[in-house]
């Protein structure tokens, strides 16, 4: 049933999506013709005219019955649309709050994370109002426990400004272990799925994957894993966070009873019940090793959702604002490195990792290309690992980008029809996505993507160290600084002048 209603919410929100794009037609028709629609006084130009007229008012026709279709879709198919909004004042927002200038919200009881950061800067710094209620606060934060507020803010200091409503609905696809790989080797309608060789090969920063719901790459998979003996050359990874289901099974036989790949012969017991079952089997990359430790470089980034819609299709209003709606892709450019025992970071006991920064992550580079005989560069970390970093950070976003359900190929490229929804809907005005990109330095100090986190855990390692490494707290201040500023200046609104 949930399968069959899922399909149903695609085809509305496909259709809708058509309806939005020929009512924004339509309604510019209506502009067209009420520009030319002035009388004349020949009779060809009245004729002319007359048709005009005739014209107008069949594309006004259809606007109503196209604004009749769209909105009982609206609520399903747009965050914070479908409401009873009334049309907006000049200058006003439709549907709006009335929200509290330099106010903040941040949810009780939530883990600290970068977004206390984010608010203290703009209290200590500007002495902004923290406030209990997220639907009357300028500022909503939150690492994605708490979904957007889709209602804009109205009156005259939200003008020309918007709210910051607060971290997407919806995680970016790449932020998934299983969607990650499934969206770099996924090549549009009507190609050939690529081998996860050829994956590879297009992105030789991306560890080899076999995607276990396709035939091919289980046909590849089988033909490369031997049936039995030690292994440490894979990993098993499911769509989990935290190292909840990430698996480096000891032998190839317990490998592919976890897999459910048998060799010829070998006997599979039941199947384990599992939250996050295999999505995955992935090559085993080495770190270069910094004093007998691998090494994880965290890189944060933040997602927004750009321009404003003023979205009202019951009154006629569908204006896409200038800008019009947008996504971009920001990336700090300060790092957190950790260091840590063994294959696998979540697995490493905390009090066994260690953390660095940028500067000790360059000399460490310079000593190790130095030992291996290679150039070194002037400015390895600028010049080459955030060079890299940033490239796969911009494929990745691209990536993210949801295709219409006509340009899947088929069969569906998940299996969640759910997905199939994304490409109809948009995050609402001021939403915002932080997150972090988890790199590694293979032997060869080759950048190799890993995975990325839409709810960055690391300040909770990172303030057991502020007593001990003062950088520590000034990297967390200060990536809060940068991340409240960046989100004000997409939200058009200003700090103000401080306490």
């Amino acid at each position: 049933f949930a399968a069959v209603a899922a399909g149903a919410v695609v085809i509305l929100c496909t259709a809708f999506a058509y309806l939005c794009s020929r009512h924004l037609e339509v309604l510019e028709e209506v502009a067209r013709l009420q520009a030319v629609g002035g009388a004349s006084a020949s009779d060809a130009a009245r004729a002319e005219h007359a048709q005009t007229v005739s014209a107008l008012h069949s594309a006004q026709d259809e606007v109503e019955k196209l604004r009749a279709a769209t909105v009982s879709m609206e609520r399903l198919c747009v965050p914070g649309g479908g409401t009873s909004e009334q049309a907006p004042e000049p200058g006003g927002s439709s549907g709006g709050v009335e929200c509290k200038p330099r106010t903040v919200y941040l949810p009780m009881g939530e883990p600290l994370s970068e977004m206390h950061f984010v608010r203290d800067y703009l209290v200590r710094e500007y002495g902004w109002q923290e406030v209990t209620d997220s639907e009357v606060a300028a500022v909503v934060l939150s690492t994605g426990d708490s979904p957007p507020v889709k209602r804009p803010c109205s009156g005259e200091t939200f003008e020309d400004s918007s709210r910051v409503a607060g971290p997407f609905g919806r995680e970016l696809e790449v932020c998934q272990k299983h969607k990650l790989f499934v969206r770099f080797s996924d090549d549009g309608a009507g190609r050939p799925r690529p081998s996860p060789d050829e994956v590879a090969t297009r992105w030789p920063w991306l560890p080899k994957t076999y995607l276990l719901d396709r035939p091919e790459h289980s046909a590849a998979l089988d033909a490369a894993l031997p049936c039995a003996g030690p292994q440490r050359s894979y990993f098993v990874k499911g769509d989990a966070h935290g190292g909840r289901a990430v698996w480096l099974p000891d032998t190839y036989q317990e490998l592919r009873a976890l897999v459910r790949r048998p060799c010829k012969g070998q006997e599979l017991g039941p199947a384990d019940a599992m939250d996050a079952p295999p999505r995955l089997v992935q090559e085993s990359i080495d770190s270069v090793l910094w004093d007998g430790r691998s090494i994880m470089v965290r890189v944060f980034m933040v997602a927004l959702r750009r321009g404003r819609t003023r979205l009202s299709a019951d009154r006629g209003r569908w204006s896409l604002g200038l800008p019009p709606p947008a996504y971009e892709l920001h990336v700090y450019d300060a790092p957190l490195v950790t260091q840590y025992p063994g294959q696998v970071r979540d697995s490493a006991s905390e009090d066994l990792v260690l953390r660095r920064n940028a500067s000790e992550l360059e000399a460490f580079a310079r000593a190790e290309l130095a030992r291996q005989g290679r150039r070194t560069e002037t400015n390895w970390f600028t010049d080459v690992f955030m060079a890299e970093a940033r490239s796969i950070a911009a494929a990745s976003f691209a990536a993210s980008a949801t295709p219409w359900p006509w340009d899947l190929p088929q069969p569906a490229h998940s299996g969640d029809a759910t997905d199939l929804m994304k490409a109809a809907s948009l995050e609402p005005d001021g939403a915002f996505l932080f997150l972090a990109q988890e790199l590694l330095l293979d032997k060869e100090m080759r950048v190799r993507l890993i995975e990325y986190t839409c709810v960055p855990a690391d300040i909770h390692g990172l303030q057991a160290q502020f007593s001990n490494l003062p950088w520590t707290r000034a990297f967390a201040e200060e990536l809060g600084a940068q991340l409240a500023s960046l989100l004000l200046r997409n939200a058009g609104q200003a700090p103000g002048e401080g306490p």
